[in-house]
């Protein structure tokens, strides 16, 4: 669930984000370094259903990754577009499946990741190591 005390993102109660993205929860301290890399589950959040969810960060600072939803079926490369502290903006490319190549709005912690689309879909991804 989006943090509703969070300013909107690209508004003047939130300098220095990214116009046109919606609010997410914002972390005190963003980590941009190897305690992200690695292996990450949680679940993919769209209209039709919930589906399991591996996202695998190889490389922290731009932001290198790979999401995988078998159950979509749906397989992306996410690559850091910009960093705004812990929010970060990526351009996921598709190589498999049923899925969009489009820019999303990471918000990143040394233990959670969620992320969302910023064209007002309804989809979400939400992450926790392991």
């Amino acid at each position: 669930m989006l943090n509703s005390v969070a300013p909107p993102l690209g508004s003047a109660d939130a300098p220095g984000t990214v116009p046109g993205f919606f609010s997410v929860p914002l972390p005190a301290a963003p980590p941009a370094d190897k305690r992200v890399v690695g292996g990450w589950h949680g679940t993919w959040a769209v209209p039709d259903g919930t589906y399991p969810a591996v996202l695998n960060i190889s490389q922290a600072h731009p932001l290198h990754a790979n999401i995988d939803i078998p159950g979509r079926p749906c397989n992306a490369n996410r690559t850091e577009e910009s960093r705004s502290g812990a929010v970060v903006v990526v351009r996921a490319t598709v190589r498999s499946g049923s899925c969009s190549s489009n820019t999303w709005l990471m918000t990143l912690t040394e233990n959670s990741i969620y992320a969302t689309e910023p064209q007002g879909y309804t989809v979400s991804v939400e992450f926790r190591r392991g």
